[in-house]
C-alpha cells in the first residue's frame, strides 16, 4: 500500500473511532424512565470504569444480580464517592432492556 492510500485511510478510521464511542454511550444512556423506577438494597460486587461509556457497578441484592449503570468515569472520579467492592448501597434506578437483552438499571 503507497502512503497516498495509507494517508486517505487515517481518516476513516478515526472516523469510525469517533462514531462507535458515540454509539457506545447513546446505547448505554437512551433515557431514564421513570415508570420503570425501582430501589435496590445490596452490597457492591465490583465497579467496572471502562474507557468509554458509564462506570457500571455490579450490585448483589438477596435474589439477583445487577448492572447498574452511573455517570461517565470523569464524573465518578471526581466525586469521591468511596463506593468500592463489598460497601452496602441503595440504589434509585430506571430498567432498561440493552440492545443484547439483558437488563440494566440507569442509576439516579
Amino acid at each position: 500500500m503507497d502512503t497516498m492510500n495509507r494517508l486517505n485511510l487515517i481518516p476513516a478510521i478515526m472516523f469510525f473511532l469517533i462514531i462507535s464511542c458515540v454509539v457506545a454511550v447513546a446505547e448505554e444512556m437512551e433515557g431514564y424512565d421513570e415508570n420503570t423506577e425501582l430501589r435496590l438494597v445490596g452490597r457492591v460486587v465490583s465497579v467496572s470504569d471502562a474507557m468509554r461509556g458509564p462506570v457500571i457497578v455490579a450490585v448483589k441484592t438477596t435474589d439477583r444480580l445487577y448492572e447498574l449503570y452511573t455517570g461517565p468515569s470523569w464524573f465518578w472520579n471526581s466525586s469521591q464517592s468511596g463506593i468500592t467492592a463489598d460497601t452496602l448501597v441503595e440504589v434509585t434506578g430506571s430498567k432498561m432492556i440493552g440492545r443484547d437483552g439483558s437488563m440494566r438499571i440507569i442509576c439516579r
